[in-house]
């Protein structure tokens, strides 16, 4: 009677089915086709539509083998399927998921671990059929079953895979061991055959310095006491004792114990002459890193011995002279690299030796390309350039080898020095040749200053008459009228034309410091018109001036000097036209601010801006700006004068001038000038005052100008002696039986002087006030003593008003208007 066939689900594989499908699996050489047979075997058993096996692979991602009637349903559940097999080869549990809906269908999905041995390999996954329930039992029996089978399929196919690789590593290392042993028994038989035909005796010791090994010159040239014939075996000092006597300290002791190399020269009976012998204990390290053996080599140096004496005084022959000589093979590589030229370049002797010159002059090819064209056959002398070192180098091919040249010696000599004091002497023949050319600007200025000074000197006698003869003549007539405005027309132009003067005094500098209050507010509106015809029409030009007055003490000809240089240094600066703003301010300056300014000190100071759109300059030309014949315009062009002089104007009234620019921003030249606290009031107040009956002695050579004052003291009061020169007013001074209050003079007259005149009537008359005029200029005034302290002067031109003022101011004021001392030069 047959045996009852097994349980299986409805619709399931036969018993046969079953077995041969896991025949199959088993059979299956590739762990795909095994792993695809165990999903499509579970499908049938379950009656499932979709199932899978996922493999772990470490950190890798899972491996998956599929069985699914339909291919589109299996990528809408692929993720699920995925997901739940993770989970489950992760918890080592069943997972049941939420279902997937597939269309009109909803897919449950269940995950179960593979499991053998304890391990976890992955999971299988599959959707539960409709009928489920139906024997649900047989149905879980069936898949622990082929998840068991499909465990072990998957570990087998792990571990034979491993198998596979130990036996291939194994097979390639010991293929390379064989390879390795074969070239050291080549290599130990090369070494052998090289050994056995040197003259250099070697041999081998072991740890008790006893001998294991000798080569056949040790034998044929030392033969050993013995019958045998043989140095294996014996002792290390034998050996010494055939040369010499044994060693003070053993060389071949000390690489024992230190597991280093040992030379070591010693002088030995060689061939029966006295000789030099070299002697080198090579270790022989065993697998603990100490020297198990010592490989002994012995040379005979007693011919290179008279060599390397006359190498050595050749290197010190080397050593002391300025020079470099090298030598480079036909490779390129350097053999030889000695002498003191080359502390110039950080070396050191031989450090260059065995390297690429590609290597060794990395930094300077033409070094390089030198030597391949001495490579090349040529002989030839050029100079080398290095960053801190000159070298003047001769190059030699050396005849023979490849191509016919053998290499290239060469000797490379020091001319740094040299080199320096050529440029020194070229730097010095430069600044000369600058020197002379600022010699001759020099001197050209001071005859356009000699010039400008007599032409401005005549001028302004002229410019004295007309102004104040337009004056007399605009108050002959009723205000208004057009006499009037006639007179005050030319009285309008004649300041123009002072001011006109001055600025060519201001050119020459050669005008007469005069310090007065002047309001810079003013000074700006004055010179407006003047800067507008100085400028291009492409440059706009604004002035504002400050809100309230600004009062300072100094010299309207050096205050104009400085505008006049930073205006022409913005003009200069926008060559393509811009806009110049001139602006006048007050400014507080406190203590810091004072120490950052370097002002005399802090206080109320008034500030004038002088701010350009041009080409702007950057930190080493602000930085420079102000040193004397700095320039940074082209030759010719400019004498790096203006702004050293404006900064010295302004630095000597107590003040400080500060620039700010960037290139391309343009520049903000600002000019800080002590403000007076209480700005006095005009005193031109005292011209309308009449005067007290004062006698005033009017000393002046030219008559316009003698005429036109006389009129104005006497208009105002004053009596008046007159005289047409020096001489004449002694006289005149002698012969007044009278008072004279004040001596009006002309400076530079024919004849007597102004002040020599002042001096004889000072001494006649103690207590008279000097009051000085003239047109001249700087020179004249200090060779005439204008410059004493307490000397009253008065530049032409000058108005009625200034007139008046001026000569009541020197009767009134304690201490002005004394005479010049007679010390004076």
């Amino acid at each position: 009677m047959p045996p009852p066939s097994s349980p299986r689900p409805a619709g399931g594989p036969s018993t046969r089915e079953l077995l041969e499908a896991l025949a199959r699996l088993f059979g299956a050489d590739a762990l795909q086709a095994a792993m695809t047979e165990g999903a499509q075997l579970l499908a049938r058993v379950i009656s499932s539509a979709h199932t899978a096996v996922f493999l772990a692979n470490g950190e890798e991602p899972l491996r998956e083998y599929w069985h699914s009637d339909s291919p589109e349903d299996r990528e809408r559940i692929r993720a699920t399927f995925k997901a739940a097999a993770l989970e489950s080869a992760r918890g080592g549990a069943v997972v049941i998921p939420a279902p997937v809906a597939v269309g009109d269908r909803l897919i449950q999905a269940r995950a179960q671990p593979l499991l053998t041995s304890g391990r976890i390999l992955g999971a299988v996954c599959f959707s539960v059929p409709d009928d489920a329930d139906a024997g649900s039992a047989d149905r879980e029996i069936l898949v622990e079953a082929i998840a068991g089978v499909l465990a072990h399929k998957a570990a087998s196919h792990e571990e034979i895979a491993r198998y596979r690789a130990q036996r291939e590593r194994d097979q390639r290392w010991f293929k390379t061991l064989d390879n390795h042993l074969r070239v050291l028994d080549r290599e130990r038989q090369k070494f052998a055959a090289f050994v056995n035909q040197t003259d250099t005796f070697v041999y081998v010791t072991d740890g008790s310095k006893t001998i294991r090994w000798s080569n056949r010159a040790m034998t044929d040239l030392y033969p050993p006491e013995g019958a045998e014939s043989s140095w294996v075996g014996k002792a290390c000092r034998d050996v010494c004792s055939r040369l010499r006597e044994e060693c003070a300290d053993c060389p071949v002791s000390a690489a024992l114990e230190r597991a280093q190399v040992i030379h070591y020269e010693l002088r030995a009976n060689v061939r029966g002459t006295e000789g030099l012998l070299y002697l080198t204990a090579l270790p022989i390290l065993g697998p603990s890193g100490g020297a198990d053996e010592i490989m002994v080599m012995i040379q005979d140096l007693t011919g290179l011995e008279g060599l390397r004496k006359s190498e050595e005084r050749l290197r010190t022959v080397i050593a002391g002279a300025p020079i470099v000589l090298f030598a480079v093979d036909e490779r390129g590589i350097v053999t030889f690299s000695e002498g003191r030229g080359l502390a110039a370049l950080g070396r050191k002797s031989g450090e260059s030796v065995g390297k690429s010159i590609d290597a060794v002059y990395a930094d300077n090819p033409g070094v390089v390309e030198n030597i391949r064209r001495a490579c090349r056959g040529e002989e030839f002398t050029t100079e080398v350039e290095f960053d801190d070192a000159a070298f003047e180098v001769r190059y030699a091919p050396v005849p023979g080898g490849r191509d016919g040249v053998h290499g290239v010696i060469g000797v490379a000599t020091d001319i740094t020095d040299r080199r320096r004091a050529q440029r020194a002497l070229q730097e010095s023949e430069t600044a000369l040749r600058r020197s002379e050319e600022q010699l001759r600007h020099a001197q050209k200025m001071e005859a356009i200053g000699l010039l400008a000074g007599g032409v401005a000197h005549d001028f302004n006698n002229l410019l004295t008459v007309i102004m104040t003869q337009s004056s007399l003549l605009a108050r002959s007539f009723p205000p208004g009228s057009s006499a009037a405005r006639i007179g005050e027309e030319i009285q309008a132009a004649s300041t123009r034309g002072a001011l006109l003067t001055r600025q060519l005094l201001t050119f020459s500098r050669k005008e007469v410091v005069s310090l007065q209050t002047l309001d810079l507010n003013a000074v700006v509106i004055e010179l407006e018109g003047m800067l507008r015809g100085f400028l291009r029409e492409d440059v706009e030009l604004v002035c504002t001036p400050a809100a309230e007055r600004a009062m300072v003490r100094g010299d309207r000809g050096q205050i104009e000097q400085v505008i006049l240089n930073l205006v022409s240094n913005s003009r200069d600066a926008m060559p393509d036209g811009g806009k110049l703003r001139m602006e006048v301010s007050r400014v507080a300056v406190d203590v810091s601010m004072a120490r950052e300014l370097g002002t005399a000190e802090p206080g109320v100071f008034c500030a004038l801006t002088v701010e350009d759109t041009g080409r702007g300059m950057d930190s080493d030309t602000k930085g420079r700006i102000f040193e004397p014949f700095f320039t940074t315009k082209e030759r010719g062009k400019g004498t790096g004068l203006g702004l050293s002089t404006a900064y010295g104007i302004v630095k000597q009234g107590g003040g400080s001038i500060t620039v700010s620019s960037e290139p391309g921003k343009g520049a903000t030249f600002t000019v800080y000038i002590p403000s007076l606290q209480e700005p006095a009031a005009a005193s031109g107040n005292n011209a309308g005052r009449p005067g007290g009956g004062e006698t005033i002695l009017l000393v002046e050579d030219e008559a316009g100008v003698r005429a036109v004052a006389r009129e104005v003291l006497e208009m105002n009061g004053y009596h008046v002696l007159e005289a047409e020169d020096g001489a004449r007013g002694l006289e005149l001074a002698l012969a007044h039986p009278g008072p004279i209050h004040m001596l009006l003079s002309d400076i530079v007259m024919p004849g007597m002087s102004g002040r020599d005149l002042a001096e004889r009537v000072c001494v006649e008359r103690p207590g008279v006030r000097v009051l000085f005029i003239s047109g001249f200029t700087d020179d004249l005034m200090v060779r005439h003593g204008v410059r004493d302290a307490k000397v009253a002067f008065l530049q032409k031109p000058f108005t009625l008003e200034i007139l008046a003022q001026r000569v009541r101011e020197v009767l009134d004021g304690p201490g002005v208007g004394a005479a010049p001392s007679t010390g004076g030069s």
